[in-house]
């Protein structure tokens, strides 16, 4: 077996680099100096030649420097609107949202709502916007009716909603809520706690809410106490989701005429924490 010479291999690899380095030096000298009697408008050039030749590398650059500014394929530029994103134009709808403090009050706002064709996706988009938090609104127009108050998120009942009956042309609404969702939702919200003073008779007197501190779901032990104060605070609270439900409905569709609540598929006949759900909601008595 012949031996390699890794000598002469060496020798030959940098005697044709030299050559070849000696051409591109030769090839960018007489370049750049026929580009350079361009640039001074020699007399023995054309003007125009320096021209195209000026912005075809100006717009060259430019179209390297928007791909890398974009991280994007060069060749994806060349597809017209491609280059940056068009605006979006605004699907959503501005719609009147009813709030409350979380108290005994409820309160118009204005909100950006996106809505459809469909009467039963709308009725489920406004329900998840009553259980949004309040700050989503635009509240400008009552400013002045709740500067004292402090607006709450409300239970999310459209995560209970089972069915909706829409009847007598969009006249009258059947919302069906599953009690098991119900007190789901309602064991996850936080009840504001409320402090109690005690008098010179020794009598706790109750003072005002405080929003500071809240209740959280119960988890091994409460007192008697801290459990009636929270189920009236779930009685309260759900009557004030219903009230917005139907602020709400009725504010949506001026044809409505009336709402009607079931649990369970079944209408509501007790007096517990369902007696919001009893009664229909019509127009003509709010």
């Amino acid at each position: 077996m012949a031996k390699i010479n890794y000598k002469d291999k060496w020798m030959n690899f940098k005697s044709s680099a030299n050559e070849n380095w000696i051409r591109v030096k030769e090839f960018s000298i007489k370049h750049w100096t026929r580009f350079y009697e361009i640039a001074i408008a020699n007399q023995n050039t054309n003007i125009r030649k320096y021209l195209m030749l000026y912005f075809a590398w100006i717009g060259f650059l430019l179209f390297v420097s928007f791909s890398y500014l974009v991280e994007k394929n060069p060749f994806s530029l060349l597809v017209p609107f491609n280059l940056f994103a068009l605006p979006l134009h605004e699907t959503r709808t501005l719609t009147k949202v009813y709030v409350s403090d979380g108290e005994q009050n409820i309160f118009p706002s204005d909100r950006l709502v996106y809505l459809q064709d469909s009467i039963k996706d709308d009725i489920r988009t406004l329900l998840a916007e009553i259980g949004r938090p309040p700050y989503f609104s635009n509240l400008a127009q009552v400013k002045d009716k709740i500067a004292s108050s402090k607006l709450k998120r409300l239970p999310n009942l459209s995560i209970a909603l089972v069915s909706i009956w829409v009847q007598n042309n969009g006249k009258q609404i059947i919302l069906d809520f599953s009690s098991r969702e119900i007190e789901r939702e309602m064991g996850k919200y936080r009840f504001p706690k409320s402090s109690y003073d005690i008098s010179e008779d020794g009598e706790e007197q109750q003072e005002q809410s405080s929003i500071e501190s809240y209740y959280s779901a119960p988890s091994n032990f409460i007192d008697e106490k801290t459990i009636k104060e929270i189920e009236s605070k779930k009685f309260t609270v759900l009557g004030l989701v219903i009230d917005c439900i139907e602020e709400t409905l009725f504010a949506q569709y001026p044809n409505l005429e009336k709402i009607i609540f079931k649990i369970d598929g079944r209408s509501v006949e007790s007096q517990g924490l369902y007696i919001h759900f009893v009664e229909p909601r019509t127009r003509e008595t709010k």
